[in-house]
């Protein structure tokens, strides 16, 4: 189930206990390598359009550079 991409992921229910319906793990990348995974879940099963998983990635973009500052 689990693989190296750039893109988001839709992720089963089971993966968070169950409770949640729905996830998305947005992967966090800083010059080419993985630094964290954003990821959101919902009881509601149609929570996550494009227009959320869009704005989940540009946050991703945005915390990437600033974790990987944290670490230095």
């Amino acid at each position: 189930m689990w693989r190296r991409s750039p893109e988001p992921l839709l992720l089963p229910n089971d993966v968070f206990g169950g409770t949640p319906r729905v996830a998305v793990a947005v992967p966090l990348v800083r010059r080419s390598a993985p630094l964290a995974v954003l990821a959101v879940a919902s009881e509601d099963a149609s929570a996550f359009d494009e227009e959320q998983i869009v704005l989940l990635e540009t946050m991703a973009a945005q915390l990437a550079p600033a974790i990987e500052s944290a670490r230095l």
